[in-house]
């Protein structure tokens, strides 16, 4: 009896061994397009090697990666992308933590980027099945709307660590929104351009701090502004 469990614990560890073994890339765990600043949700990362890669046909990109803590606190930064300053291949590598989220930097033009982990089975099965997971795909609450016509600037103090903005354009004329922290040197936390071919733009901002949120556009022009933060 004592030597069957032994083969059979021998024979459970070769096979997890093997399954382990067996590691892929996981094309597009996560995928955002848009344009101008954008702060990705918070994602999880369940490999010591992911990629990020990016398309900005018509104009520069740079992305940071944030490494953040289990309750969205921000605990580092890591330039990934600039292809301001220099020439970058379109995917690289790198080896983070266990939780993070990207701050998109573009212009004006349209970007596209995923994140892809490179997992084994294990791995990929956590990944798809894990609280972290189900946690970027639950459910938002409104908690605050705007909506008016013309230029305007909004103060807020969100109710959260992490709160999604969502933008619209209500006749297709040119709006700018953006947020900003109210410090001496404001940070932008998001920066959308709708047009009439773009009429909605969203983001998320990991900050609990109170911002300033700016709609820059023509006077008769109408707007509408929701936040929202999962239930």
């Amino acid at each position: 009896m004592k030597r069957f469990q032994a083969f059979f614990f021998l024979l459970l560890t070769v096979s997890l061994a093997f399954c382990a073994g067996d590691s892929r890339w996981v094309n597009s765990s996560f995928k955002w397009r848009g344009t101008g600043v954008v702060c990705t949700e918070v994602f999880p990362l369940f490999s010591d090697l992911f990629r990020v890669s990016y398309s900005s046909p018509k104009g520069s990109l740079k992305i940071t990666l944030v490494d953040v803590s289990d309750d969205h606190k921000r605990l580092a930064d890591k330039v990934v992308v600039d292809s301001w300053h220099q020439t970058l291949p379109e995917r690289k590598e790198y080896s983070g933590r266990s939780k993070a989220y990207l701050l998109i930097e573009g212009a004006s033009a349209e970007w596209q980027v995923t994140v892809d982990q490179y997992l084994d089975t294990i791995q990929e099965w956590t990944l798809m099945n894990s609280d972290s997971k189900k946690d970027v795909q639950k459910p938002q609450k409104k908690v605050a709307v705007w909506a008016s016509e013309g230029p305007s600037e909004i103060e807020y103090a969100p109710k959260a660590v992490s709160w999604r903005i969502s933008t619209k354009n209500d006749d297709g004329a040119p709006v700018r929104v953006s947020v900003m922290t109210k410090e001496e040197k404001p940070r932008v936390l998001f920066k959308g351009l709708l047009r009439k071919d773009n009429a909605a733009a969203t983001g998320w901002i990991h900050c609990s701090d109170p911002v300033m949120i700016k709609v820059e556009c023509a006077e008769d022009s109408g707007w509408s502004i929701d936040v929202s933060q999962p239930q």
